[in-house]
C-alpha cells in the first residue's frame, strides 16, 4: 500500500519574533516613465548646498550661477521716473522709439505746413479791398484757415486713438477748478511779459501786419476775432506744447531742448512780423512751454493762450 504524499508543513512562527519571510517585493519601476501627477520627479540636489537653494554658498563654483534672463529687444521704452510733487505724470510710451520719432516727424509737418503755407500766400500783410465784396472773401479766407489748422488736431486725435491713447496723454486731462484761476494768473503774466520784452526789443523793427480785415461790419470783426483766438490757441497749443513735448520727453531728451526746441521753431513761423515780434513770441512761448514742462497741465496754457490772442484782437478793433 502506498501512501499518499502529504502537504508540506509550514514551521510555526515564533510567537515574539519576526516572521521568518522576506517582505513583498515592490514592482519594477520603469526607467521610461515621464514624471506626472502620481510620479512627481524627485527634486533636484544641489551638492553645494541645500536642495534646491537660491544661493551660491561658499564652496559653490560661479559657473553653476543662474544665468539672467535675456533683454527684450524692440519693445517699447521703459517707463519713465515718477512724477515730481504737483506735476501730472507723464504716461508710458505704448510704441516703440523708432515709431514715436517717425509720428513726431510727420506730425510736426502736418502742423506747420499750414502756417508756412499762408506766410508764402500772404506775403504777409493785407490791403485795403471792396467793402462789398470783402465780407464774402473774409468769409471764404476763415473758412480755409479752420481747414487747414484743424485737420492736423484732427490726424492728431486719430493717431492717439489709434495707439490706444487718449487727452491724458497731451496733458488734456478731466479739468480742474484750478485750472481757470491759473490760466487767467498765466494770461496776465503773458501780457506783463510782452510789455517788458517789446521795450527791450523796440530798436529791432517790426511788420505792419494786418490780422483782421478793413472794411467789414463790427459783428463780422468779432466773430471773425473769437474763431480766430480759439483757433490757434487750440490747434497750437496742442500741437507744439501738448504733443511735441510729451513725445520728446517720452524719448528722453534732456529738458532744456524739450522746453526750447518747439518754442524756437513755434516762433520762427510769426517771422513775417519781423525780428522784434519773433524775440517777443519766443520769450512768451517760453513762459507757456515751461509752465506746461513744470505741470503737465495744458487747460492752462490753452486758456491762457486764446485770451492773449483775443485781448490782442480786440485791441487792433479798438485804436483803428
Amino acid at each position: 500500500m502506498v501512501a499518499e504524499p502529504s502537504e508540506p508543513t509550514r514551521p510555526a512562527a515564533p510567537a515574539d519574533g519576526p516572521t521568518p519571510y522576506p517582505p513583498p517585493v515592490p514592482p519594477p519601476v520603469d526607467p521610461w516613465e515621464q514624471p506626472g501627477p502620481s510620479n512627481p520627479a524627485p527634486p533636484p540636489v544641489d551638492p553645494w548646498g541645500q536642495p534646491g537653494a537660491p544661493s551660491l554658498g561658499p564652496d559653490r563654483p560661479e559657473w553653476l550661477a543662474p544665468a539672467p534672463p535675456p533683454p527684450v529687444i524692440g519693445g517699447p521704452p521703459e517707463p519713465p521716473a515718477p512724477a515730481r510733487a504737483g506735476r501730472d505724470p507723464l504716461p508710458a510710451p505704448v510704441i516703440s522709439r523708432t515709431s514715436m520719432v517717425g509720428e513726431l516727424l510727420v506730425v510736426m509737418i502736418m502742423a506747420f505746413a499750414p502756417a508756412l503755407a499762408a506766410m508764402v500766400l500772404s506775403g504777409g500783410g493785407g490791403g485795403e479791398v471792396n467793402p462789398e465784396t470783402d465780407i464774402a472773401a473774409a468769409g471764404i479766407g476763415i473758412l480755409i484757415t479752420i481747414l487747414l489748422t484743424w485737420s492736423p488736431v484732427l490726424v492728431l486725435a486719430f493717431i492717439l486713438s489709434r495707439n490706444g491713447e487718449g487727452p491724458r496723454t497731451i496733458g488734456l486731462g478731466r479739468p480742474r477748478g484750478s485750472d481757470l484761476s491759473w490760466g487767467l494768473g498765466l494770461w496776465v503774466a503773458s501780457h506783463v511779459l510782452v510789455l517788458i520784452l517789446a521795450a527791450i526789443v523796440a530798436g529791432l523793427g517790426s511788420n505792419d501786419v494786418d490780422f483782421l480785415p478793413r472794411g467789414v461790419p463790427l459783428w463780422f470783426l468779432v466773430v471773425q476775432s473769437l474763431v480766430v483766438a480759439v483757433t490757434a490757441g487750440v490747434t497750437e497749443e496742442v500741437m507744439v506744447r501738448g504733443y511735441a513735448m510729451t513725445r520728446l520727453e517720452q524719448l528722453g531728451v534732456p529738458a532744456a531742448l524739450i522746453v526750447l526746441a518747439p518754442t524756437a521753431i513755434w516762433s520762427l513761423l510769426h517771422a513775417y512780423q519781423g525780428f522784434g515780434p519773433v524775440v517777443v513770441i519766443f520769450g512768451l512761448g517760453l513762459l507757456w512751454a515751461y509752465w506746461f514742462w513744470r505741470t503737465r497741465r495744458l487747460w492752462p496754457v490753452l486758456i491762457a493762450h486764446v485770451l492773449y490772442d483775443l485781448t490782442i484782437l480786440v485791441v487792433i478793433m479798438a485804436t483803428r
